[in-house]
């Protein structure tokens, strides 16, 4: 089994207006989680500007819980594929297949 651990990157950050890192970081941290990644480290908001305070690592730890607990993107294996979240929905697995026949019949040459 692989397992995979990601830091997001602090080379990212802007020691100017430095809250807007907080946004920087989380979207870093879904793509990773998205990803498949099990494990990661976020950058804190203020890195760019000396070691992080205790605020901008709580922050960093909340982002990570956020995504986390409250956006599901954990409660499936691998979240993009599709298949899976799709096929728990009665009303894409029925209309998708629907939609895919009706465009073919559409692109077919008489």
């Amino acid at each position: 089994m692989l397992r995979t651990h990601t830091q997001t990157g602090g080379s990212t950050l802007m020691a100017q207006q430095p809250e807007n890192n907080i946004v920087r970081a989380a979207v870093q941290a879904l793509a990773a989680v998205l990803g498949g990644v099990q494990s990661m480290a976020l950058s804190c908001f203020d890195e760019a500007l000396a070691l992080p305070t205790e605020d901008a690592q709580r922050i960093a730890l909340r982002t990570q819980q956020i995504i986390a607990h409250e956006t599901g993107a954990i409660d499936t294996i691998d979240p993009l594929a599709g298949s899976y979240s799709s096929s728990r929905s009665p009303t894409i697995s029925r209309s998708r297949p629907t939609r895919s026949w009706t465009r073919s019949r559409r692109w077919a040459v008489p």
